[in-house]
């Protein structure tokens, strides 16, 4: 039986304009919310900024995707998290755009990287 995952997520994403990003700029909030039962999450609010008392609360949140380097506009760039530990259950994905730029395109791929077994 798996107990326990860890894993690296990907996040490819495509702006149409890219003013303002530059390297070490915060470019994404990444957040895991799962459902305990395999059927029913928590109710979040994806529409506001965390943290502002309401949206997707701090115990969800992964990490932060950080530009590596200034990207191209129209350009896919990719990022990478850490590792990230997790359990075998289902999530919603939950990314937060705080590059300050509008018309992007993204997506997340996450691939276990271990496993532990009991």
């Amino acid at each position: 039986m798996v107990e326990k995952l860890v894993a690296r997520a990907e996040l490819i994403s495509t702006w149409n304009v890219t003013t303002g990003i530059a390297f070490g700029t915060p470019v994404f909030d990444f957040f895991l919310v799962p459902s305990i039962d395999g059927t029913n999450f928590p109710d979040v609010d994806a529409g506001t900024t965390p943290g502002a008392g309401t949206g997707i609360g701090p115990n969800y949140y992964v990490g932060t995707f950080t530009a590596n380097k200034a990207p191209a506009a129209s350009t896919a760039t990719r990022f990478l998290s850490g590792e990230i530990d997790f359990y075998p259950r289902l999530y919603t994905v939950y990314i937060t755009n705080r590059s300050g730029q509008t018309n992007v395109t993204s997506q997340v791929r996450i691939v276990a990287d271990q496993m532990q077994y009991t």
